[in-house]
């Protein structure tokens, strides 16, 4: 591309049509629909959104003072006020379980929290062994 102003999209699809080309037109899964607009929705929290995960549930994304939102069909959905322990942490972390059905976060004053997306349990393991210190991303 010699055009010195191309965007990151415009250089995208060009990485995707030569692609395309190079293996004699074969359909190269995700690359068409990953060049699609973002879209602006609303949430039910005006705090930072932190992190988002994919679940067998579906969406889920943890925000400042322990807000848990859940994507439904009708929208962003607050599943859980205050974190695993109620008291308004934040949360800055989260991952999934391999099979899908937990969902994992971590955030501020050692605050671990599993969600079971299935059931709807939460499941309060902070401040293991007493350490209250800030976790910020998780790895499950």
């Amino acid at each position: 591309m010699s055009d010195r102003n191309a965007t990151r999209r415009g250089v995208l699809k060009g990485i995707g049509a030569t692609a395309a080309a190079a293996l004699g037109g074969t359909a190269l899964s995700g690359t068409v629909a990953a060049a699609g607009p973002w879209e602006s929705v609303e949430s039910p929290t005006g705090n930072t959104l932190h992190d988002v995960e994919y679940t067998a549930a579906g969406a889920y994304a943890v925000a400042g003072g322990g807000i848990v939102l859940e994507r439904t069909s009708t929208g962003w959905q607050k599943v859980i006020g205050g974190g695993p322990t109620g008291n308004g942490n934040s949360l800055y972390g989260a991952d999934v379980t391999d099979d899908g059905k937990a969902l994992w976060f971590v955030g501020a004053s050692g605050a671990i929290g599993e969600y079971d997306v299935e059931s709807g349990v939460l499941t309060d393991h902070s401040a293991p062994m007493d350490v209250t210190n800030n976790n910020s991303s998780i790895a499950y």
